[in-house]
This record gives C-alpha cells, structure tokens and sequence, in this order.
C-alpha cells in the first residue's frame, strides 16, 4: 500500500513539472542563467520572418512545414538577379543601428519639437503671427482706370451727334489702419502673446513627460537582470525543497507552494522584455520617432542599451517655494496667455464711434474739360488721386452750334468738399456690452487659474519630499541586505550557508539596488515637474536648457 501511494504521489510530481516546465526553460552556465532577453525569441512587434534585398522580398519557402526546392532555387535565382542590378554593397545589406531608437536622454530632448504637442502649439503660434501680421497691413496699393464714351446732340435742331472719348486714372494709397481694424489688430497681438505664452509653456512641460517615459524604460530595462537573479534563487530554492521533500521533510502542500512561487518568478522573467518593449514602443510613440523595422526583434533587444537619465542632468538645484510663488503671476505663460485673454477682452470694449468727418475732397477742372482730385479718408485712412485727361471728340461740338451764351465753358474750376456722416443706433452699445461681459469672465478665470496653479506648485514641491523621503527609506533597506548578503556570504565561505539561501540574498540585494535607482530617477522627475509646473526654465542643468530653447540660460 505504501509503494503504490509513493507511485502516485511520484505521478503527481512529474505531472505538475511537465505542466510548470518553461517553454524556453534557461540552460544555466556556471550557475548563471542566461539573458530573459535572449530566450525571449518570439514578439508580436517582430518583424515577419523574410529577408529583403532591396526592392525584392524572399518567402520562406519553409514556412509550411514542407520543404519546396524549386520555390528555394527560384527565389535564389529572383535573389541573385536582384542583387546583379541593383548592385548594392554588403553593407547596406547587413542590419544597421537605429537611430530613431534614443539611448539618452540628451538625445530624446533633442525630439522634443517632434512631439505632436509641440507641434501643435508651435503651429498656433505661426497661425497666430500670421494672423497679427495681416491684421497690421494697411492695404494694398490699388490704381483704377475708367474710360467712358460721351455722345451728345442738340435739343432743338436735327440731330448731329458729336462723340467724346476719355478715361479716368486714379490711385489710392493707403495711410493706416481703421478704428476697427486698430482694434482687430490689437486683439490678434493679444492672441499671439498668449500663444507664445503656450509654446514655451507646453515645450517645458513635454519635456518632463519625455523625462518620465524614458525613466520607464530605463528602469524596465534595468529590472531583466533583477528578475533573472530572482528567477535563479527561486529554481535554488526548488531543488532543494524538492530534495527535503524527497527525504521526507516537508509535505506536497509545501512543494506545490514553491513551485508555485518559481512559476511566478519564470512568467515575471518573461514578461520582463515585453513590457520594456512596449514601453519603449510608448516612448517612440510619444517622442515623434519612427518605428524601425526590426523593432522587437532579439537583435534590437539585445543591442539597446539606454542611459540612465540621471546621468544627462546631474544635480538640479530646485527654487524654493516662496520663490517659485512670487514669480507666478509675472512670468508664468499661463497667466500670460489668459492676461492675453483678458487684454483682448479689454480692448474689445473700446469700440470706436465712425469719425464725423469721414471725407474731404478738393477737385479742379478746367476749360479744356480736364479735370483731377485729391482726396483723404478718415474712416480707412486713405489718400486718392484721380486725374481726367481732355477728351477727344468726333463731330461738330454742340456748344459751337448753340446761340446761348457758352461763357461758363470757358472757366476753370476749384471744388472742395466735406463729408460728415453720423450713424444712429444701438449696434455700438451692444458691442459695449458684450465685450463688458466678455472682460468679467477673463478675469473671473485668471482669478481662478491663479489660485489653481498655487496650488499645483505647492502639491509639486511637496512630492519632491515625498520622493526625497524615499530615497533615503530605499538607501537604508540596501544597507540592511548589503549587511545579510555579507554575512550570507561569510556563512557560505565556513560551509554553513545554502545554495538557495545565498541566490536569495543576491536576488534581494539586486532588487534593493534597482530600488534606489528608481527613487533616485524619480526624484529628479519630481523636480523637473516642479520646474514645469512652477515654468522655471533656468533652473534647469544648461545642456537640457540649451536642447529645448537653444542657446544660453
């Protein structure tokens, strides 16, 4: 009865091992297991599995299962002929390295103008420049001809047509802009400080949302040989947990889970490189970069290696509080933008009145029917000139055929005019009111955004302590398994200490280590979203100033 219940229990365990048996279980050298990333093979952002030799693709023409030798000849002829025209050299063929894939931070802010939200203030920006830039023209310079034909016959006689031929020229030069038009010009000045306001606003604030993906990626990155060292201690601890069950020791419960416990650290190993893909995936994504082709694949994975983030910003003097808050209301391009709001409010509630005197016009003309003015707009400020030269006639004048007295053709002529015009009802004062109302709502919000942005910079400042407090709670707990992994290993030296007690001490050092690396990473994000939030652009270390502003702080 006993044998047959060692039988079954025996069945049961070489069961459950087939079942947690990894599908790419690690071949250990030297007690060492190999890269997570090179035994993740397979990814679902892997290229397809061909080869491409410039325009021309060859299949795999063991794709099915079945080997197909006259595909394989054919597509080696296609192939030879392919590489006979186009006669690339084998350098081109060989896989090159990818540039879209940042490796520092230095170079990812360098992509901070390719992001689609800089992109797009930076096009409101143009916009608005443009707009402010055509509501500050004048107008053009415009001249006009007008020819005319006169006929003309006597009232009393028979008729004999006499025909006059002439044109008129004029030009208009404009002088400067309407009331109306000076008001559109000062609201489209308005729009574009606000605009300019946002452009720097959102290439700051991009620029710590680029720090916190590639931080992502970086710890992600860092964390495969933390999950491979945690994956090592826990196949340790299942051999010999394994071997005190074969003596006895302990009972199946137990084994089943630690087994348990090793499955969860082969699927995190596994999932490791998936999720630093991804996140990377994120990072090109958001930065603006192109995707390579052979993203994904084990090659890629195993060639990057990023830089630490911290290494491209060094120390980060923060402003103190009090100083960040003085400065809010005077240089924050949030404020700016909606102060430009409530500017143009303002300005719309100056609504001009058309001038009285709108036109004044001086002519002349002469006996010889010659004739030019002169004239000057106060609505669009404006100066016209018109000239009419003598017409040329055809026929016999009527004015030699009258008996009446011709002594008024025979003078010349000064005329000055005045225009004044007066509109009359409520258009004005409608505008007044609206633009009235439009004032009280800009201010009831920069109120409100004043009061709002206070309070992001003091919730800012207060997490960098937050992240300071953790840094030091992580530094700490490394100096404890620093501690126990020394006398771990002064155990180890005398015999005392087992192998899987000495694998977990490693695993848990190495965790500690990934543990202030990541406090440390994050406290600088902190910061950088306090300088962000706050808009001090000149706190920042002078190669990051100078790879989103250009220049010098």
């Amino acid at each position: 009865m006993l044998s047959l219940c060692a039988q079954r229990v025996s069945d049961t365990r070489r069961r459950y091992e087939d079942q947690v048996k990894p599908r790419h279980a690690p071949r250990p050298t030297n007690g060492t297991p190999t890269s997570s990333r090179k035994l993740h093979r397979f990814s679902l952002l892997a290229p397809p599995a061909q080869c491409t030799y410039g325009s021309m693709k060859t299949p795999n023409v063991y794709q099915s299962g079945t080997r197909k030798p006259a595909l394989l000849v054919l597509a080696a002829m296609m192939t030879l002929m392919t590489l006979s025209i186009t006669a690339q050299p084998l350098v081109a063929l060989s896989p090159q390295p990818d540039d879209a894939i940042p490796q520092s931070l230095i170079a990812l802010l360098q992509r901070t103008g390719d992001t689609g939200q800089v992109a797009a203030a930076r096009n409101s920006y143009q916009v608005a420049r443009q707009e402010a830039v055509a509501a500050g023209y004048r107008g053009d310079l415009s001249f006009s001809l007008t020819p005319w034909w006169k006929t003309s016959w006597p009232a009393d006689e028979d008729p004999d047509l006499y025909h006059e031929v002439s044109a008129t020229i004029g030009t208009t030069i404009p002088t400067g802009l309407s009331a109306a038009d000076g008001l559109h010009l000062e609201r489209a000045l308005a729009r574009l400080q606000g605009a300019e306001a946002e452009l720097s606003r959102v290439l700051l604030d991009t620029a710590a949302t680029l720090y916190s993906s590639y931080a992502a990626v970086y710890i992600a990155w860092a964390e495969i040989p933390v999950l491979e060292a945690e994956y090592n201690a826990a196949r340790r601890l299942l051999d010999a947990e394994e071997a005190r069950y074969r003596g006895g020791e302990i009972s199946l419960i137990d084994l089943f889970s630690v087994r348990e416990d090793y499955r969860r650290t082969q699927q995190a190993m596994e999932n490791g490189t998936t999720s630093a893909e991804l996140l990377l995936l994120d990072l090109l994504v958001l930065s603006g970069s192109e995707i390579p082709h052979r993203f994904g694949s084990p090659e890629m994975i195993d060639d990057y290696t990023p830089r630490s983030p911290t290494a491209d910003i060094g120390r980060l003097d923060v402003p103190p509080l009090q100083s960040a808050l003085d400065r809010i209301d005077a240089d924050h391009p949030r404020i700016a933008q909606q102060q430009a709001a409530l500017d143009s409010a303002l300005a719309s509630t100056s609504v001009p009145r058309d001038p009285l005197l709108s036109t004044l016009r001086l002519s002349y003309s002469d006996a010889d029917d010659q004739s030019g003015s002169i004239s000057y707009s106060f609505a669009r400020p404006s100066l016209s000139l018109s000239y009419t030269p003598p017409p040329i006639g055809i026929g016999t004048d009527v004015t030699s055929r009258s008996d009446r007295s011709s002594s008024d053709s025979n003078r010349n002529s000064i005329t000055f005019q005045a225009v004044f015009s007066l509109g009359v009802g409520s258009a004005r004062s409608h505008a007044i009111e609206a633009a009235e109302a439009a004032v009280r709502y800009e201010a009831t919000r920069l109120e409100a955004l004043e009061r709002s942005l206070e309070a992001d910079v003091r919730s800012r400042y207060r997490r960098i302590d937050s992240a300071e407090a953790l840094l030091e709670s992580a530094r700490q707990a490394l100096q404890r398994f620093d501690a126990s992994l020394d006398a771990i290993r002064a155990r180890d030296a005398l015999g005392l200490a087992a192998p899987a007690e000495a694998a977990a001490a490693h695993a848990a050092a190495r965790r500690a280590e990934l543990a202030v690396t990541e406090a440390e990473i994050n406290l600088v994000g902190a910061q950088l979203a306090y300088l962000a939030t706050a808009y001090l652009p000149h706190a920042l270390p002078a190669s990051i100033y100078h790879s989103l502003f250009g220049g010098t702080r």
